[in-house]
Parts: structure tokens; sequence; C-alpha cells
């Protein structure tokens, strides 16, 4: 059996309206029966229209409706919506949509098609639903009943409410909470106040409210009065817009009013009778406009023969407003102070903020300058000259034209990229003469033109160089340019020649054949003469000489062996390293740890070397030719005794080092241990005393006993005196132990102790 289809589509409608049609003729073919065939033709349907679903928002909150089966998708916000709010469905389909309130808000009720908290609509027409969400906040607010003041706050925090009588609150008598918050209400009457109750729904101090949607709590305050006493009020006009303060005499009253809002003492109980007199004082920026209620004049007076209540008004005086507009071709900025301008001005053309509005009364200082190259002309209009300073006054604009000169436009030349060369560039008109040398440039390489200047250029090199090309703002040669904007030309010229850089720590000479190159290098930096051009195809031999006990070890870059000739390549620049190496030195340090000294010094000649502690003096390093043997000796100073070598020598005898490379030695020193002089007493019955030099020792001597400072610690190798002195009636017989006779000098041995007895008798 064969199957043959023809399938006509409808033309799409325009996207308001989806039109499916389809009109479908089938043919069947079939070989039973003989192999007779048959035609059979079937009609579909009629067209069907798609008919539209559309969710509008409602309320304040916010919120996000779905649809089941999907097509919808729509988030609100205030009423607005956003995203998928309509979709297309064929005719019969079963849509269900679903609110989803956010955090801080509750879904209240569709409406339009649909009239319930739930929707689900059959789709036999176009459906147009409205879902309203609005904030879950909970409002405070005073009872009409309430006569007098406190404090309700919330925990959550959110809601700090100062409630006053039957008016509306002051401070943060409203907020937002996440659906489902539990929000505890604490009130706090004010002084002569009570509580008197809750209402709307909240019970019990403190009451708590679960939140499902908008709430309000109203709250009582009973403030008694005395029936001798008139309680005096104060509120804002509705109206009133401005800040002021408001005091009574009799003292009492200390009210602020910050626009129709009021702050504290605003309410006093007076005796009967009294006259209460209510002074105001406009704050900054504000004016009284006048009383209301049972106040009149200023300042008002009222008899309090019965509760009295008085409004009042100020208002804010329209600012001022000042505006900036541009003159001239140049461009520059406009500023303000107090802040508030900010003006780009372009050849007249202002742009940023350019108009702002003052507080009346205050003054406003406009300062301009130039931007680029442009100067500023002044100011003229509300100011003139070059400052300007604009008293603001209410509701008038005062317009001020700033000028702006534009400068000459800027012609630059310099090098262009991979310029070796040199040579001159000059201009017509005069203005330009640049002198180019590789990627440097000297004279006058910019210069100012008026706007529309026509400018040549003309280019001439110098020595071997070869001018190749412009760049920038040039084509051709010469080059012309029209100066409407800043222009930039580079030019650029080739050369060839050869270029030396050093290596190694080292010092030599490079010469040039033919002569040129005349570069010295020490330790790798250059100087003299490093750089050259030669003329095309010239064939250079360059020659390396060392100096002092410094080796040459080889070129490297354009150059690879020992010896370098190069032939001169047009427009390009052989670059060569020559390689010098330094002859090897010997230091001389103290070893870690070394706690004394000594004189290091060498064979052949040059080191001379002190060292004390860890720190060394003298000639401690030296060079020598690459192989030399060098043999160090050491002589410790006084108080020091010499452990051994370290670093390239070992052990505590002789120290010798063969330079192959830099080597260095360190010597370990640590410090003598003192020695000690001890005074005793002889046989003798005689008295004396015994002194020394250097002091130290001041010993007396009473026959056999002895007392005061008989042992002192001296230097090693310090040399001491010891002086004797009989008493009146004794006499001095001699020194016996490590001294012996009449006079005893000592040398002090490192840790050793001299003993030495004075002898006197009677």
């Amino acid at each position: 059996m064969r199957l043959s289809a023809t399938i006509t589509r409808g033309v799409r409608e325009p996207a308001a309206r989806k039109i499916l049609t389809a009109t479908v003729a089938v043919t069947v073919l079939s070989a039973c029966s003989g192999g007779s065939k048959k035609s059979v033709t079937r009609v579909v349907e009629p067209p069907v229209e798609a008919v539209a679903l559309t969710v509008a928002g409602s309320g304040t909150g916010s919120g996000r409706i779905q649809s089941v089966p999907g097509g919808i998708d729509c988030q609100f916000s205030g009423g607005a919506g956003s995203g998928a709010c309509t979709a297309l469905y064929a005719p019969g389909t079963v849509v269900t949509l679903q609110p989803e309130p956010g955090t801080t808000s509750v879904f209240l009720t569709f409406g339009g098609d649909c009239t319930l908290t739930s929707c689900q609509t059959v789709m036999k027409a176009a459906r147009v639903v409205t879902a309203t969400f609005v904030p879950n906040v909970l409002s405070v607010m005073a009872h009409a009943s309430s006569t007098g003041s406190g404090r309700v706050t919330s925990t959550p925090a959110g809601i700090d409410c100062m409630l006053t009588d039957n008016t509306p609150g002051a401070g943060s008598c409203s907020s937002s909470f996440p659906v489902g918050t539990a929000v505890t209400l604490t009130q706090e009457p004010s002084a002569g106040a009570t509580f008197q109750a809750w209402s709307s729904g909240c019970s019990g101090d403190p009451c708590t409210v679960t939140l499902s949607g908008q709430r309000t709590v109203d709250v009582i305050y009973r403030r008694p009065t005395a029936p001798s006493q008139a309680l005096l009020t104060l509120t804002a006009s509705p109206a009133s817009r401005g800040s002021g303060t408001i005091v009574s005499s009799p003292t009492g009253v200390n009210c602020t009013v910050t626009d129709a809002a009021m702050s504290g003492v605003c309410s006093v109980a007076f005796p009967s009778g009294t006259i209460v007199t209510l002074t105001q004082v406009p704050g900054s920026q504000s004016v009284f406009q006048g009383w209301g209620g049972d106040c009149t004049g200023n300042p008002c007076q009222v008899a309090m023969t019965q509760p009295r209540t008085g409004e009042v008004t100020y208002r804010v005086p329209p600012p001022g407003i000042v505006s900036v507009i541009g003159m001239g071709t140049g461009s520059g900025i406009v500023s303000s102070a107090p802040s508030g301008i900010s003006c780009t001005i372009t050849a007249g053309v202002p742009a940023g903020i350019c108009s702002a509005s003052f507080p009346a009364g205050s003054d406003v200082t406009l300062t301009g300058a130039g931007t680029g190259d442009a100067s500023f002309d002044g100011f003229t209009g509300a100011c003139t000259g070059a400052s300007c300073l604009l008293p603001v006054a209410s509701a008038v604009t005062s317009t001020v034209r700033a000028a702006f000169s534009a400068a000459p436009l800027r012609l630059t030349v310099a090098p262009g990229g991979g310029s070796a060369g040199g040579g001159v560039i000059t201009s017509i008109p005069a203005g330009i003469s640049c002198v180019l040398s590789g990627t440097s440039s000297t004279g006058a390489c910019t210069a100012l033109f008026a706007p529309n200047t026509v400018v040549t250029l003309q280019q001439a090199s110098n020595g071997n160089a070869v001018f190749t090309s412009w760049g920038g703002d040039c084509v051709g040669n010469p080059c012309q340019l029209v100066m409407s904007q800043a222009r930039t030309a580079y030019a650029v010229f080739q050369t060839q020649g050869v270029t030396i850089t050093g290596g190694g720590t080292g010092t030599g000479l490079v010469t040039s054949v033919p002569a040129g190159i005349a570069c010295t290098i020490t330790a790798g930096v250059v100087g003299g003469t490093c750089a050259t051009t030669f003329p095309a195809h010239t064939v250079v031999t360059l020659t390396a000489t060392t100096s002092g006990l410094s080796s040459f070890s080889g070129y490297s870059g354009a150059c690879v062996a020992t010896t370098c000739t190069l032939t001169m390549v047009t427009g390009t620049t052989a670059s060569v390293t020559a390689q010098f190496q330094a002859p090897p030195t010997l230091t001389l340090a103290p070893a870690t740890g070394s706690a004394g000294g000594g004189v290091l010094t060498s064979t052949p000649s040059g080191l001379a070397c002190t060292l004390s502690g860890l720190a060394s003096s003298g000639t401690c390093s030296m060079a020598y030719a690459v192989n030399s043997s060098v043999t160090v000796t050491q002589v410790p100073s006084a108080g020091s005794v010499f452990l051994n070598w370290a670093g390239a020598c070992s052990g505590s005898g002789t120290c010798v080092v063969s330079l192959t490379h830099a080597r260095a030695v360190q010597a370990l020193y640590r410090e003598a241990v003192p020695g000690s002089v001890t005074i005793m007493a002889g046989t003798g019955t005689g008295n004396g005393s015994v002194s020394s030099s250097p002091g130290g020792i001041a010993c007396a001597i009473n026959g056999a006993v002895k007392g005061g400072i008989c042992r002192a610690i001296f230097p090693v190798g310090s040399t001491v005196t010891l002086i004797p002195v009989a008493n009146a009636g004794s006499r001095f017989t001699g020194f016996s132990g490590s001294c012996s006779g009449m006079t005893c000098v000592m040398t002090v041995p490192e840790n050793g102790d001299l003993t030495v007895t004075a002898n006197f008798a009677p």
C-alpha cells in the first residue's frame, strides 16, 4: 500500500492572535481485490484559534505568578509586572495560576476573570486575571480616645514609635516583616501618662501579633488632668514644610517641628487661667508662615481657660537656580562651591551638570578652568570677570556665561617604530626643526599652529642614515597635514652599524677597524663609543683588549668566537656582546662565633685585615691573577687566642689558597680568660697597705690580718705594678710568692692567679 498526502498550512496571523489551520487530502492506493485502486479523501476540522491568558498586578507588595501548564511566569513589584505575563493556550485548556508572595509580602486575592484566593480557569476565551500582593506591614497608631503619650517598640526591631494623644506617631511607626513573623510590641508610657489598653486584635502587655498581611494596632494612653489644669497642645499644619523650635513662658513647652512632624515636649498642662506665651524660632533655611488653632499673633498668647491647641506652619523658601552656558571655541570645566555645578564646556556646548538649585540666601562661588591648552576667558551674565560669587535669590534663575578660547593645535614629530638612523625634520610654515637620532629627538619637535593651517614637513638624512618612510598622520613625501586637530608625524630613518654590549665581571676595551668603536667594558657596564654607524657593505673588524688581570672569554650575538668580522647590511644593526672575566678575589672575614680578634696578612702582599669579634676592617678582599697561590698568616690581638681556619682553609696551621676562582677564608678567635692578682698578709706584725698600677688593688694589712680590696682581675698580658706603703711605726720588709724583693712588676697570664705576700715589720 502506498500513502500520499498533501498538507496546506494557513498563513501566520499577527503576534496577538495565532490561527492553527490544516487541510489534509489523503489518497490511499490499494492493490487489493485484483489490483484495483481506490482513492479516499479526508478533510480535517476547521481552523482553531489559540486564546490568550494575561496576568496583571495590583497592590504595593511583590510576588510571582506561575501557571500549570507552563507559559505564565510573571514577577510583580508595586503592581508592575515583568517576565512572561501573557501566554497563549488551546481552547478548552484548564489553566491553574499559582501565587508566590515575596519575602515581606502576602498574596490577597485574584481579580478579573478569577475572584478567589485560588484561580483555575477554562480557556474558552481570552482571560485577564489581576493578582494583588500587599506588603506584610505592621503599623502602630494612637487610638482616637488616647489622651496620653508613650513609646512603642518591636521585637524583632523595626518599630520605634512615639505617640502623643491621638495624633499620628513620630519615628518609625510602620515596618515590614517576613510573612509569619511573630512581632512582640512593648509599650512605655511617658511621665504622667498611663497605659490603658491595646486594640485591633492585640492583647496582653506586651502583645504579640503574627503577621500574615497588613495589620494596624491601636494603643490607648491616659493622662490624668487635674480639674484646675488645662492642656495646651501644639501641632504642625499638614502643609508645614520646614523646621523650627517653640518654647513657652511659663516654661514647659520645648517642641521641635520638622516639616509636619513634632518632637520634644509639645503638650503641657498649665494651671487654669494661665496666660501662656508661645515663642517660635525658625530653623535654618525655614520661614515662619503663621499660627492656627487657638493661636494668633507672633508670639502667640493663649488664656488657658480650657484645653487649647496651637497649630504652627513653616515653609521653606523656593531655592534659587544657577545655570551655566558656554561660549567660545575652547573647552573647560566650571564647578561650584558648595558642590552642585560640574559643567564641561566644549566649543560653547555645555555637558554634565550645568544647572543646579541652591538654598535661598546662600552664596555660590563658580570657578572656571580651561582643559588641554584652552584658556578660560572669564564670566559674563549674572557674573563678570575671572571669578564669580553669586548670592542666591529665592525662585530666581541666575544665568552665567563661561567663555573658553580654543588653543592652537599641536603638531608633534617623533622617530617612527624601528627608526635607527638620524635626520632633521623642518616645517613650512616654520615651527618644527627637529633632530632625530635613533629613537630619541631633540630641538623643536612640537609646535602650535592655528586650526586648519596646512603644514608641510620636509626631511633630510644625517651621516650614514637613509630616510625610509613617514608614519602617524603623514603619508607621502614630503608630508602635508591639515591642522584640523592635534597631529603626530613619525619619521623613520635607517642606518647600518655595530652596537657593543658588555658581559662578565672583568674589564677591557673593544675597538674597530675602520675606526668608530672604542668601547670600555667594566663588569658588563659599557662606556665610551659603544655604538656607531658605517657606510653600507663596510667590512668591520672588532678587537678585544683586556685590562689589568682580567681575561677575554669571547664574543656572543652577531659574533660567536674570540675574533669578529662583520659586513654592514643596509638598515641593520649588528649587536655584539664582549665577555671579559674579572680576576678571582680572596676575601678574609671572622668565622661564625668568633669572639676575639687578630690581624690577617697575605703573601704575596695585598691583604691586611683586622678582625674584632664579627667585625672586620682594613683590606680584607683582594683580586689576584687566576691560579695564584696565596698564603694567609694570622697574629692574634692582645686578649685573644686563635683557634682555627674556616672556609677555603681548615685546621690551625698554615693557610695556603689556590685562586682558581673567588675564594673566602675565615679565622676563628676566642677571648683569652683574664688572670688575677691576690695580696696575702705576711707573718710580720707591722702595718701598711698595698695598691696597684693600674688600679684595682687597695689592700690594708694589720699584722697578719688583711682588709679592703686584696684581689683584682686584670686583662691577659697586662703589666701590673704593686706599690707597698708602711704605716707610721712600721716598715715594709719585702714581697714573697709570685714576686720577691722590695719591688713587684708582673705580667698577667691567661686564666692564672698571681699570689703575692706583703711583709711589714714593726
